[in-house]
């Protein structure tokens, strides 16, 4: 009698993905086999002014076919990630912060492109790297610029259906037979500090506009015990939520308005904030409702997450990696040394009709404890019919409109940075 691990390893032996996909692959790429697909790395001697590594995790029987990209490069230490994305969606993606001299053709911004269509029986796969620069005035991108361009290191077609009728196979037999193996026990998620102060550097990229662009470095007080966060920027100005008190507005609400009693936001100047102060309702209707009171989230690393490892990066720390698909469909890298500090997190959200959200950020200086409420402390603030020190935005004239969007951008990302990935 065959036993189901027999079954599960004749029922294998045939699905090779990498077996398929390696006849395209250059040398400098390896291939790992997936259970329902490959992971690809590849390192790419771009016109040899720069080692650019292309990573691609292909889950090739999804329906729609679905793939994470990850660039990384040896002369400015990029590294960026694409998740989620799927057949019928080709990107040409511009790489922030990788701009290249190419002899013959000049400076060039370096893009990631992807693209798979077709379904099980014949899916033609793409993956490689193109730039594009300026000629006489004018914009042109891969092969306008040189023949050399752009350089794939995956361009194929394949017939995965079988494959992958015989992967979805095996993995019932496995079922079965992992249901009387005794599990090992799972590494235990990380618990970050509830209270912390660090310096954080943040490099935001993307295709989405809502969000405000580029590095930005301040000090973080952070006290989710007492629901308080503060954002030192190098500039001076200032940033306070306060979802411990909730302030009702005393006149009956405009239509930008809560109907009920908000925590709010302030940005001031330290040196003088009495003459430069406004704040702003934190109110949330992506739910549908008018108005629903915002909240502060919880820094963590999913439950979900996963352990990768140990990893050399960022002074050596472990990899913890995870996803979600509320509210947007998001993943997360997080490296973190032994005491639970967090130094490096990355994060890929894309949302739907804005775009993509890229984020990496960098913790130093970090320290936890009791932070003193009086760093939460900020000038006084009256309804709009009653002016006082601190304006509202939108309402008072020193506290303009555009302001209020960047600051209510940023609040949007702070809360999909802490947001906690179920």
């Amino acid at each position: 009698m065959k036993t189901a691990a027999s079954l599960l390893l004749a029922t294998t032996a045939t699905a090779d993905f990498c077996g398929e996909i390696s006849a395209y692959l250059p040398s400098e790429c390896t291939c790992t086999e997936l259970q329902y697909g490959a992971n690809l790395a590849c390192t790419v001697n771009f016109f040899s002014e720069d080692t650019i590594t292309i990573q691609g995790t292909l889950q090739l029987c999804k329906n729609p076919a679905e793939a994470n990209i990850v660039i990384s490069d040896t002369k400015f230490g990029i590294h960026h990630t694409l998740a989620g994305l799927t057949a019928g969606k080709a990107i040409d993606w511009p790489i922030p912060g990788l701009s290249l001299d190419i002899p013959d053709i000049g400076s060039v911004g370096v893009n990631a492109v992807f693209d798979i269509e077709g379904d099980l029986s014949n899916l033609d796969i793409k993956l490689g790297l193109d730039a594009c620069g300026t000629v006489v005035g004018k914009g042109v991108c891969g092969s306008d610029l040189t023949d050399k361009l752009p350089i794939y290191v995956l361009d194929g077609s394949f017939d995965f259906d079988d494959l992958c009728k015989q992967r979805q196979q095996a993995t019932t037999v496995s079922e079965i037979a992992q249901a009387t193996t005794p599990k090992m026990p799972q590494a235990t998620t990380p618990e970050i500090p509830k209270v912390f102060t660090a310096v954080i550097t943040t490099n935001t990229s993307g295709t989405s506009k809502s969000i405000p662009q580029g590095v930005k470095t301040y000090k973080q007080y952070y006290d989710y015990s007492n629901k308080r966060l503060r954002k030192d920027a190098t500039s001076g100005m200032t940033k306070v939520y306060r979802y411990d008190i909730n302030v009702q507005t005393p006149i009956h609400p405009g239509p930008n308005d809560p109907e009920f009693a908000s925590p709010r936001g302030y940005q001031f100047q330290t040196n003088n904030p009495d003459l430069n102060c406004c704040w702003l309702w934190l109110v949330d209707t992506s739910d549908g409702r008018p108005y629903t009171t915002d909240r502060m989230f919880q820094v963590q690393i999913p439950k979900g997450a996963k352990d990768i490892g140990a990893s050399s990066r960022f002074g050596g720390t472990e990899h913890w990696a995870g996803s979600s698909a509320w509210p947007f469909k998001s993943t997360g890298d997080w490296y973190v040394k032994n005491n639970n500090q967090i130094v490096q997190y990355n994060s890929y959200v894309n949302i739907p009709t804005q775009g993509t959200i890229i984020e990496n950020m960098t913790y130093t200086n970090y320290t936890t404890g009791p932070i003193d409420v009086s760093v939460f402390a900020h000038p006084n603030a009256t309804s709009n019919r009653h002016p006082g020190k601190c304006g509202q935005f939108g309402v008072d004239p020193m506290c303009s409109n555009e302001d209020m969007e960047i600051m209510l951008a940023e609040h949007r990302m702070i809360k999909s940075s802490m947001m906690q990935m179920d």
